[in-house]
């Protein structure tokens, strides 16, 4: 029996998404490329499968992420085989590939205001149900963001599952329930395309690869990076930033490190994360004249921020901890990523006095 048939096998016995179909069928071709034929159940042994990772390494041209996938679903295909009895050994000593774990990173919820603010620009008409483009895309983001749904189960979300001012469905990569609680602004956004002759509320109005694509214009002209699964990264860090303990749950896991590993923004939720005691060492005195100099102005602007805490001997993090803000949020405004505006003007001045105060009566 060929590898590839044994998969089209494989795929009746289980419920599995069309894209894992296609992927499994790669890596059959795949192996069949590396044998100069077509790959039999039977060339399924360590020394081939071996060879063949040997030489996906050695090609150096992907990711050892990718490599390391690949090598699970060649296995996983052998031992499938050999549990129905069609092979007499199962996977036996196959080589491992090491992937490097890597950072994982989210928005910030002004990253989502600016996003929004993006969206609002949109122009045109949906043609299939001529829905304004802008009012989609406010809807879309509001309930990636609030619910941390998935974008398969947000584009088979039905207005019947939204029942007050929570959505309530089964998602459908783990067939688990799970109950999303909306905010008005959310629901507001949501009611602005409802209509009752489209039962899903965004997958009758565009289809997975133009969500995509759209989104992805979306995110480019933000400024931004990533794809609709940041949605979902920045929902759970959120979450976990406010409420310790339910970042978890806001995802729907059930697999206890699944969110720490690839959902969580540490650099986010070190705020919250304890610091040594500071050492006793001589404070130095903060550069009097610069400070008061630069808050006497009638106006500031980030670069009179920035001086500001380097004339006092502070770091951005710790002027950040010392006046109460995120860490992500002071850098994205001293960058220049978040929109500058009057009340957020007189709140940095009010802690840099603040700051400035108790740092002097430290010195003192």
């Amino acid at each position: 029996m060929t590898l590839e048939s044994y998969v089209q096998a494989y795929i009746l016995q289980r419920d599995v998404s069309r894209e894992y179909h296609k992927a499994l069928l790669a890596v059959a071709r795949e192996f069949s490329g590396f044998l100069g034929r077509g790959a039999r159940l039977s060339d399924l042994n360590d020394d081939n499968v071996n060879r063949w990772l040997q030489s996906l390494v050695e090609a150096n041209g992907q990711s050892r992420i990718t490599l390391r996938n690949k090598r699970t679903m060649l296995l996983i295909l052998w031992r499938a085989a050999w549990m129905d009895h069609k092979l007499k050994l199962p996977p036996g000593r196959v080589r491992r590939i090491a992937a490097p774990k890597q950072y994982v990173s989210a928005w910030t919820p002004a990253q989502i205001e600016t996003l929004l603010a993006v969206a609002a620009k949109a122009e045109g008409r949906l043609k299939r149900h001529q829905v304004q483009r802008a009012a989609f895309w406010r809807a879309f983001i509001l309930t990636g963001y609030y619910s941390a749904l998935r974008v398969g189960d947000l584009l088979r979300l039905t207005w019947s599952e939204v029942r007050g001012d929570a959505i309530v469905t089964v998602q459908h990569k783990t067939g688990d329930p799970i109950v999303c609680r909306l905010p008005p602004d959310c629901l507001a956004a949501m009611e602005a395309i409802h209509s009752i002759d489209r039962p899903r509320v965004f997958g009758d109005l565009l289809c997975r690869k133009r969500v995509l694509k759209g989104f992805a214009a979306l995110v480019r002209q933000a400024g931004l990076s990533g794809g609709t699964k940041m949605l979902r990264r920045t929902s759970a860090t959120a979450v976990e930033l406010a409420h310790p303990g339910f970042g978890k749950a806001q995802l729907g896991h059930k697999t206890p490190g699944v969110a720490e590993r690839h959902y969580f923004d540490h650099a986010q939720l070190s705020v919250n994360k304890p610091m040594p005691p500071a050492v006793a060492a001589p404070a130095s005195e903060p550069r009097t004249p610069d400070v008061l100099a630069i808050l006497a102005k009638p106006r500031l602007d980030a670069a009179d921020v920035r001086a500001c805490i380097e004339a006092m001997g502070l770091t951005q993090a710790q002027f950040a901890r010392l006046g109460s803000f995120a860490p992500t949020f002071l850098c994205d405004v001293l960058a220049g990523r978040y929109p500058w505006n009057a009340t957020l003007e007189q709140r940095l001045r009010d802690a840099l006095g603040m700051v400035y105060s108790q740092r002097r009566k430290g010195v003192a």
